[in-house]
């Protein structure tokens, strides 16, 4: 009855029905607590009561349903411990409780369940660490405790998990190095590490995990080089290395990944150039490396990266030109800021024409806007603050929602049409005028016409009260 709106509690006759094998009522809008009565349905094989609003602990007697194989209740409210009776199900292949509040430690008894194939536990409010018995589910395929608050090293006999295909632990508070037996994970295709405390190296021994389409160990403490060897991950198609302490230049063999198609190695310490050997990487869609020590200019190369739809190389020591090459690409967000950037701005940046974001501030860019600008119509940002533009600011026909043109050398009006931004969008440019409050209004406004007219009315108003003052000084003294 899955998908049907109940909007009930767990109709209480179900419990009556003692040969029940399957019962799925996930995402029928029912709320209350599961009732202690659940453990009469011996015969049950499969139990889905995912996406509804139940509350309250799950019942240990769930755990005298000892045929059970599948066990789903995510995505719901439910509180308390798991029950540490759990190893009474032994013929569990699934067991998911992902997506709830359940709290307390993982149970060391989850490891006598040595026919799970998925164990999901993610997304709830467990601590603790990693109970040692996981390393006995010889047979699961996948493991995801993302989003608790697990602490603790890795345990090395995780490593004995030999069919192991998606290991996710992202945001706990795990510590320590990775140890080097989670090399033994040949069917790993995708590690997902990030948002931790782990320290140490990246071990090299990882990048012998030629299966792995997805590495994701961001956010940690991570210091030292990139290993050398990561080129051997062939399959790769997701790497996030960013907010670590990696230091070092980016290693060349990084460019042989030929389905690697998202890196960020953002927010980190290296240094040196941006290799050219990047455009190597043919399915690159999205590249992040803000945050960092690079120099040098953007390599021209970029622009053979024809998939590329966001190029981030915000906050380094880059200088040079905007090259060319990247304005044939349709990128959804350019952030080049924070920089070093000269010249100007190429006007055939506006080939861009799927841009939402395009943030050049705090460069160093000369001469005007150019007045195509107005041709990108799905331009949502636009920063080209911090800089030394000169001349006007050309119109705005499209609706940009967030702009900012402060602190450059822009002179005369400001468009009518963006007269309802802030005064702060337009600061520290002295020649620029325009009916905005901060701003002297432009001699061709109204108000100036109206503000000339009213002083010419007083001088002449002036004149002739003197001309009358005098006229009967002259006929008194008469």
């Amino acid at each position: 009855m899955t998908s049907n709106p109940l909007q009930s509690i767990i109709p209480p006759h179900i419990w009556n029905l003692k040969k029940l094998m399957i019962l799925h009522l996930g995402n029928c809008q029912l709320n209350g607590s599961i009732s202690p009565n659940i453990g009469k349905l011996k015969s049950l094989v499969n139990l889905h009561l995912s996406r509804n609003m139940l509350v309250g602990p799950i019942p240990s007697s769930i755990t005298n349903l000892t045929n059970l194989q599948l066990l789903d209740l995510s995505s719901n409210i439910l509180v308390g411990p798991i029950p540490s009776s759990v190893n009474n199900l032994t013929n569990l292949v699934s067991l998911v409780l992902d997506d709830n509040q359940l709290n307390g430690s993982i149970p060391q008894e989850i490891g006598r369940l040595t026919n799970l194939v998925t164990l999901d536990l993610s997304s709830n409010i467990l601590l603790g660490p990693i109970p040692p018995s996981l390393g006995q589910l010889k047979n699961l395929n996948s493991l995801h405790l993302s989003f608790n608050k697990i602490f603790g090293p890795l345990p090395p006999n995780l490593g004995n998990l030999s069919r192991l295909e998606s290991f996710f632990l992202y945001q706990n508070k795990i510590n320590d190095s990775i140890p080097s037996a989670i090399t033994k994970l040949k069917r790993l295709t995708s590690l997902d590490l990030g948002a931790n405390n782990l320290s140490g190296q990246i071990p090299s021994s990882l990048c012998y995990l030629t299966n792995l389409q997805g590495l994701y160990l961001d956010t940690n403490l991570f210091e030292g080089f990139i290993p050398l060897d990561i080129g051997k991950l062939k399959n790769l198609n997701v790497l996030y290395l960013s907010n670590n302490k990696l230091t070092g230049s980016i290693p060349s063999s990084l460019f042989h990944l030929p389905n690697l198609w998202s890196l960020s190695m953002a927010s980190n310490l290296l240094e040196g150039p941006i290799p050219q050997e990047i455009e190597s990487l043919m399915s690159l869609r999205y590249f992040d490396l803000s945050h960092n020590k690079l120099s040098g200019p953007i390599p021209t190369q970029i622009g053979n990266l024809s998939d590329l739809t966001s190029l981030i190389l915000a906050n380094n020591n880059l200088s040079g030109r905007i090259p060319l090459q990247i304005c044939d690409l349709s990128l959804g967000n350019l952030d080049l800021s924070h920089n070093f950037i000269t010249g100007d701005i190429p006007s055939e940046l506006l080939n861009v024409s799927y841009s939402m974001k395009i943030d050049l501030s705090h460069n160093l860019l000369q001469g005007a806007i150019p007045s195509q600008f107005g041709s990108l119509t799905h331009l949502s940002i636009l920063d080209l603050s911090w800089n030394n533009l000169t001349g006007m600011i050309p119109e705005f026909p499209f609706s940009v929602e967030n702009l900012n043109l402060s602190i450059n050398s822009l002179r005369g009006p400001i468009p009518d049409g963006l007269l309802h931004f802030a005064p702060e969008t337009f600061a520290g440019n002295k020649d620029l005028c325009g009916s905005i409050q901060g701003f002297l209004p432009c001699s061709s406004s109204p108000t100036v016409n109206q503000e000339r007219n009213s002083k010419v009315g007083l001088i002449y108003m002036s004149l002739l009260w003197f001309q009358v003052c005098y006229f009967l000084s002259q006929l008194l003294h008469w």
